[in-house]
């Protein structure tokens, strides 16, 4: 059931707050008697408040006015945040928010599971009049945000409408799926329509958002820039601070489900450099690192007594992405002409600013960004670029607030520069990148991180049409010799240009077919992956520099999923289940080797 907001006389020993108002009764005269706190807030759609929606600083949990001395259950160092904690958003994707999101925004879904908690059913219906196939999800009624507003299909409608409008949004393709969607019983069904069918519903509807103090989806990039101001997972965002680096969770005592938080308070810390971290570990004001490690992060790391130290990869990848609508790249024949030129693994050290624990990206796939064109093609398109870049500049796009890319961007106008190409470095927020400036043809290409674990939905939204639009006729260059059908890509119409994930605005109708085939398959990562090898090898849309890695070191003062640190979900996505250790000799500060040496085991 819905746990509405408790007055002050209606809860346990409110006598006090009675007995004052009481006393001011003897005044009514002039201060007009008491007034009564408001009960829960009604359901409505975003768009009924929006006049009416509180700044996110205003829902700020009472306890936070707790002593600032007060100590933290558990304290983490992780990497600086750079931009907001919307994990819907390009630009705001990093492994921080990932984890983020999974502690303070419900999803329908954890894991390829029904999450019960939210939902008590998920299941196909008779099919809307014009769609394809409809899904019906029944909300738990007692799920609800931490300031007491119930979860409803209003906050369906906000993800959903806030993917589809807003550039740089994240898993676009199983979004734009979505023909309809309507809320019935008092915002506890939700009536999902399909245009095309979909095979997993599991990456819909993640992380869904609070539309009741968001307000309108027109905001939707910047909603998450200063803070969270409700959440519905099992912590809280108390406060947010990127000034000091500080990131404050607390545990949701509204959070409605199965096993709440264990801790009460966990502090995430930044951390930009491994010698603090190791010191703050070594001290017991960090109980556990998780950042993007520099030259001597595992070392330092791995010599601190009674720390498990563990590098492990994920699943993004920092790439240069080739815009098809430039006239400088529109050609395949020159996208591969440029990647040959362009060294990738000095793009990786100087993107990484390390040699140690870097995952270059392997030699095949640097091979597949340049191959399949014949020497003298590629000397010829070489000299064109050269030529018509001393008109107009070859430009990489990069977000500023992103050091990595920011880095690899420059270094490649270096390379690209000895090698008589004029190339230079806009700096861009995605947002714009993707939604005026890569579209409108001024950026040549954008230096940005990517998933590509083969998701089919990660895949079809890097690759996928806007609205599955069909391609207009392709724009022949006038001038160049080895033009052919074989070697120009397909250019959408204007109204057409896709926004969203698919930076190269590479659009193909046969493609396009095998993108919808591969979304109305049950998830299948091999079949995600060998699609989009196939096309980077056909069209060289982009070029792979550098695969992410990560350090995690565990100290002591706190008890995580498992005593071995290598057996932990990667990241801080177990935070939920994390514990304060009685103390610093606790069993999983421990190495699994010293354990089996002492008999703990």
């Amino acid at each position: 059931m819905t746990h509405p907001t408790v007055s002050p006389s209606t809860r346990p020993g409110g006598a006090r707050p009675l007995t004052r108002c009481g006393v001011l009764l003897l005044s009514t005269i002039l201060l007009g008697g008491c007034m009564a706190n408001p009960g829960p807030p009604p359901i409505e759609e975003p768009q009924a408040q929006e006049a009416e929606a509180p700044a996110p600083e205003a829902e700020k949990p009472a306890r936070e006015d707790a002593p600032d001395d007060s100590r933290p259950d558990i304290s983490v160092g992780v990497d600086p945040l750079v931009n907001g904690v919307n994990p819907h958003l390009m630009s705001d994707d990093c492994a921080l928010v990932a984890s983020l999101a999974d502690a303070i925004f419900p999803s329908v879904y954890v894991d390829g599971h029904l999450n019960e908690d939210l939902v008590s059913s998920v299941k196909e219906i008779e099919p809307a009049p014009g769609a394809q196939s409809t899904v019906r999800y029944i909300l738990r009624p007692e799920a609800q945000w931490s300031d007491g507003t119930p979860i409803t299909g209003a906050d369906f409608r906000y993800l959903w409408e806030g993917i589809l409008h807003t550039p740089g949004a994240k898993d676009s393709a199983v979004y734009r799926s979505v023909s309809d969607l309507r809320v019935g019983n008092n915002g506890l069904q939700v009536d999902v329509d399909f245009s095309s069918p979909v095979g997993d519903l599991s990456r819909l509807f993640q992380h869904l958002l609070p539309a009741h103090v968001l307000g309108d989806t027109a905001n939707f990039g910047q909603a998450l820039r200063k803070g969270v101001p409700a959440a519905g997972g099992r912590f809280l965002v108390a406060n947010l601070d990127q000034q000091r680096g500080l990131i404050t969770l607390h545990r949701n005592d509204r959070y409605w489900g199965k096993n709440p938080a264990s801790v009460e308070r966990i502090q995430l810390v930044e951390m930009r450099d491994p010698l603090s971290g190791a010191e703050q570990l070594r001290t017991g004001q960090i109980s556990l690192v998780d950042m993007t490690p520099q030259e001597t992060s595992v070392d330092t790391f791995g010599l601190i007594p009674h720390t498990q130290v563990r590098t492990y990869r994920t699943a993004r990848q920092l790439r240069l992405v080739y815009n098809v609508r430039s006239p400088l790249t529109r050609l395949r024949v020159r996208r591969a002409a440029l990647s040959s030129v362009l060294d990738t693994d000095v793009l990786a050290r100087l993107a990484a600013g390390r040699s140690s624990s870097l995952a270059a990206a392997g030699e095949s796939e640097v091979a597949a960004a340049s191959s399949g064109i014949d020497e003298d093609t590629r000397a010829h398109s070489l000299r064109e670029l050269a030529s018509e870049s001393a008109e107009r500049p070859f430009v990489i796009g990069a977000d500023p607030a992103d050091a990595s890319s920011l880095s690899a961007a420059r270094a490649a106008v270096d390379i690209l520069k000895n090698a008589g190409i004029e190339a230079q470095v806009r700096s861009a927020t995605l947002e714009e990148l993707s939604g005026t400036l890569l579209p409108g043809g001024s950026v040549d290409a954008v230096m940005t991180w990517q998933d590509i674990n083969g998701d089919p939905v990660s895949v079809a939204s890097r690759y996928q049409c806007a609205g599955g639009t069909s391609p207009a006729a392709a724009e022949q260059p006038s001038e160049t010799p080895t033009a052919s059908p074989e070697t120009t890509t397909p250019r959408p119409s204007p109204s057409s240009l896709p926004r969203f994930e698919n930076l190269s605005g590479f659009c193909d109708e046969g493609l396009d077919a095998h993108l919808a085939e591969l979304l109305a398959a049950p998830g299948s990562r091999s079949e995600g992956e060998e699609l989009a090898t196939e096309v980077e090898e056909t069209e060289h849309l982009s070029l792979p520099i550098l695969r992410e890695t990560r350090v995690m070191a565990l100290g002591h003062g706190m008890v995580g999923p498992d005593p071995d640190l290598e057996r932990w979900p990667t990241g801080l996505s177990s935070l939920a289940t994390w514990q304060r250790a009685e103390s610093s000799t606790a069993t999983s500060t421990a190495s699994p080797e010293e354990r089996e040496n002492s008999g703990e085991d």
